[in-house]
């Protein structure tokens, strides 16, 4: 069976209706985990897919809610900065199978509109993905670190300036903060972000409470 099938969908900016490759469920295998949890596939990596672009107006948004309606004050915003792009990306197929160079493309365009529109949490998970793409990709660790600390950046501001009521959510930024920060060699803050996780989230089962538990306790000793 093919890892990928045809979804449709319907853009809120511009209203085109068009089909997009997405990655069956159970299609998705993984083989292991890097240091800051990226995970490695066996088959497909659904982080290809994860962005949709319509081909109309290039708008781009991760696929769980790419139909979901845009702020009346924002379509014309987005629609300016989407019209400046369309001739650098005319020749992109979004909608076909992906390879990493398109997918970075598509991510792109997510923090373009992010950037706009001070979306952080979005920003700061975008970039990540970007940094983790660049790593499969390989050849391109310079671009790959200049992403990780434009994704520590917006995990910061995400943190101190977007209304996080959805638990799960919190715990990946709190390990994010504290494992950034212990990648680019912040000992300091650090500790603090995992402390934080720990105080908060000391019973979780989630990935995030078990290995910033683990960090915190070794960089404790």
């Amino acid at each position: 069976m093919n890892a990928l099938w045809d979804k449709s969908y319907k853009c809120p900016v511009c209203g085109n209706e068009f089909y997009s490759k997405k990655v069956r469920i159970d299609s998705i295998k993984i083989a292991s985990y890097d240091e800051d949890l990226k995970p490695n596939y066996l088959d497909v990596n659904p982080f290809l897919y994860e962005v949709v672009v319509c081909p109309n107006c290039l708008y781009a948004e991760y696929e769980s809610i790419f139909e979901k309606d845009v702020k009346i004050t924002e379509v014309e915003k987005i629609k300016s900065i989407l019209g400046k792009l369309k001739s650098k990306l005319s020749n992109v197929k979004f909608t076909d199978e992906r390879d990493i160079d398109t997918a970075l493309k598509a991510y792109a365009i997510v923090v373009i509109l992010s950037t706009l529109l001070k979306k952080y949490c979005k920003l700061a998970d975008s970039y990540l993905k970007i940094a983790w793409l660049l790593r499969e990709k390989g050849g391109e660790k310079e671009q790959e670190e200049i992403s990780l600390a434009h994704a520590l950046k917006n995990f910061e501001n995400c943190y101190m300036n977007s209304d996080i009521s959805d638990g799960r959510m919190e715990e990946k930024i709190l390990f994010y903060l504290g494992e950034l920060n212990r990648h680019f060699g912040n000992k300091s803050e650090a500790v603090k972000w995992f402390s934080k996780l720990m105080q908060k989230y000391k019973n979780s089962s989630s990935y995030y409470a078990k290995v910033g538990k683990d960090r915190w306790q070794s960089m404790r000793e």
